[in-house]
């Protein structure tokens, strides 16, 4: 690895690792104070945290890129057999959505307290409108392949 990209790539994850989790703390501070006076502006919260999770795949396509790293060195690279891939998805997709279902039912017809105790402590966080719904389920799934992604740059022997 070239030496900027292994430089950028411990500051990268000094960031991660040890920054980042001290900001966050602040960050939802101030998201609890500013949404509780402006409810509208939940909204804004979820796109910069779309907008930070792509600048953190920008910085590591950056560090592949400088270190001449291929992406298949951290496991990205396309099934060998796309009709069994394809296959898994759909069914894992359904599962999803029976798990999804069962659980629902399931807290509904237990109406326990503490679970309505727990919610009402982030409620802040969670989208109340259909347009934060969808900027949320966007957070969400970017949230999920920029965590792996970096995961996968930060261990890439295990692949």
């Amino acid at each position: 690895m070239a030496p900027l990209s292994l430089t950028l790539a411990t500051l990268f994850v000094l960031y991660v690792g040890i920054v980042r989790p001290i900001l966050s703390r602040n960050r939802f501070q101030q998201f609890r104070k500013v949404v509780a006076g402006n409810p509208e502006l939940r909204p804004h919260y979820y796109v910069r945290g779309v907008r930070e999770q792509w600048l953190w795949l920008l910085v590591i396509g950056i560090i592949l890129v400088l270190g001449s790293i291929p992406l298949s060195m951290i496991g990205l690279r396309a099934p060998d057999d796309w009709g069994y891939t394809l296959w898994s998805i759909a069914q894992i997709v359904v599962l999803l959505v029976i798990a999804m279902v069962v659980t629902i039912r399931f807290i509904a017809k237990i109406q326990r307290p503490g679970i309505a105790a727990l919610l009402l402590d982030i409620k802040e966080l969670l989208p109340h409108t259909a347009q934060e719904r969808r900027i949320w389920l966007l957070l969400s799934a970017t949230a999920g392949i920029c965590e792996e992604i970096v995961f996968r740059v930060s261990c890439p022997y295990t692949f």
